[in-house]
């Protein structure tokens, strides 16, 4: 995607939940991609310049502006921890601080393929990424350990950290919901 096209695509849920008769209080959002990353950021397509990306912090400010009661990013890209792992000092003006502790406070649970220093691992059997592979496999039912139709992001975050590991070697990094 580019920035523009992630900015509709974000718009237009914010939309949507909007419209819903409780305002997107009880709903949940998942965010996935799958790409490339580098430390401290997604790598888009391209609108202007050589190179477009996203960082963590832009990441998390365009979700936490989202009515929703929770908000799950799952990352298949290299060094995807590092979006949200490791942050830099404190910006200077006061509008970017306030933005920053709306985002700190917003139910975002994140999930990525690769701790912030590692690549994510890829196989040519599947196509694509290992983590997107066992993602796929935990939210189709295979993470509902106990049965009841609903993979909660603890079993999501087990599963997933488990079998990617015992694939690839790479450890998965996570944050849950509120801490």
């Amino acid at each position: 995607p580019t920035r523009t096209a992630l900015a509709r695509s974000v718009a237009e849920v914010r939309r949507a939940l909007e419209a819903r008769a409780d305002h997107g209080a009880g709903a949940v959002v998942y965010f996935f991609f799958a790409g490339h990353g580098q430390a401290d950021r997604l790598l888009l397509q391209p609108e202007a310049a050589a190179e477009a990306a996203i960082t963590g912090k832009e990441l998390r400010v365009m979700l936490s502006e989202l009515p929703a009661g929770r908000i799950v990013v799952l990352l298949d890209a290299c060094r995807s921890a590092s979006l949200f792992a490791e942050r830099g000092g404190p910006d200077l003006t006061s509008e970017i601080r306030a933005l920053e502790a709306k985002a700190e406070g917003a139910p975002l649970g994140v999930l990525t393929a690769a701790r912030s220093d590692r690549p994510a691992g890829e196989s040519a059997a599947l196509q694509g990424g290992v983590f997107s592979h066992v993602l796929a496999s935990a939210l189709a039912g295979a993470a509902d350990v106990d049965g009841d139709q609903q993979v909660t992001f603890g079993e999501l975050a087990a599963f997933v950290a488990f079998h990617t590991e015992r694939l690839t070697g790479q450890r998965p990094w996570f944050e849950p919901p509120g801490g």
